[in-house]
């Protein structure tokens, strides 16, 4: 959507909300966490990182943004080392967010 100038404001349980803007290019990640005890500490993880805090959701969906750049590859992942990927899928799995996505061998 932001690549087509739709840059989201709020994400949403049910609906999403976007603000027109062809300036800007966005990417955009989402975190499960519904357990946050310190949500400025949180946020700030985040910031250092390069993402902007865009909302959450009430049952633990965070919403991440960092301005798009094509060089970046998985500086656009929140997730982008093997060990993090694996405890956020299961956080996923444990919570029945995520099917099982390895590929049969």
């Amino acid at each position: 959507m932001s690549e087509k100038g739709w840059q989201l404001v709020k994400g949403g349980l049910l609906s999403n909300l976007y603000q027109k803007n062809d300036d800007l290019r966005y990417r955009f990640q989402i975190d499960y966490n519904p357990k946050i005890k310190d949500m400025g500490c949180y946020i700030e993880t985040f910031r250092e990182q390069g993402w902007e805090y865009v909302n959450s959701t009430i049952n633990g969906w965070n919403y991440f943004r960092k301005l798009y750049d094509a060089a970046a590859g998985d500086d656009y992942e929140i997730y982008n080392d093997s060990q993090s990927l694996k405890e956020m899928q299961a956080k996923w799995q444990r919570n029945g967010h995520l099917r099982n996505t390895q590929t049969p061998t």
